[in-house]
C-alpha cells in the first residue's frame, strides 16, 4: 500500500484491501473509499465481485513480489476485469 500510495497521487480511487491493516494503511495514506474484506483473496474477490456494477474499468492489483493468491484470476472468474502489477512482473 505504501509503495502504491507513494507512486500515485490519486486519492479518489476505490481501494479494496484483503485485511484491516492494509485498509488502515490506505486510509492513513489519504484514500477515502476503502473496502476491507477482512479475510483472504477469495473473500476480497467476492466483495469486489458484489460491487462490479459500481466499477469503471479494470481493477488494478498492485501486488508484492510474492503474491498470497491469484486475485486477478479470481476476479476474472466473477466477470470482473482485472490487471496485476508488481515490482517483478509487468501489468497483464
Amino acid at each position: 500500500m505504501r509503495t502504491f500510495a507513494d507512486l500515485s497521487g490519486e486519492r479518489s480511487i476505490r481501494v479494496f484491501a484483503v485485511g484491516a491493516a492494509t485498509a488502515q494503511a490506505a486510509r492513513a495514506a489519504g484514500f477515502r473509499l476503502v473496502l476491507s474484506a477482512d479475510g483472504d483473496i477469495e473473500a476480497l474477490a467476492e466483495g469486489i465481485g458484489q460491487r462490479r456494477g459500481e466499477l469503471r474499468g479494470a481493477v488494478l492489483h498492485p501486488g508484492a513480489a510474492e503474491l498470497a493468491g491469484d486475485l486477478v484470476g479470481a476476479l476474472e472468474k466473477l466477470g470482473v476485469q482485472a490487471r496485476s502489477v508488481s515490482s517483478t512482473r509487468p501489468i497483464r
